[in-house]
């Protein structure tokens, strides 16, 4: 069985978290600041993993701490 890792963004929410835990998805962190998530620390993660599927992105507004993802991160 293949391995499935997902980016998630933290702070992030337990739901989540658990959700990907109960499927057997491995969990890769990246911090999350003001403008979104590190980019910078996506882009190494992805770059040479193919088993990275997805990343968990909250909407704006909609995470622990209200930090909004800036169209500038988005893209």
């Amino acid at each position: 069985e293949p391995v499935v890792k997902f980016v998630c963004p933290v702070p992030g929410y337990d739901r989540h978290f658990s959700m990907l835990a109960d499927f057997g998805i491995e969990m890769l962190t990246v911090p999350m600041h003001d403008d979104g998530p590190d980019v910078a620390a996506v882009a190494a993660l992805v770059a040479d993993d193919p088993a990275v599927k997805g990343m968990w992105v909250v909407p704006t507004y909609a995470n622990p701490t209200g930090s909004v993802v800036s169209p500038d991160v988005a893209q």
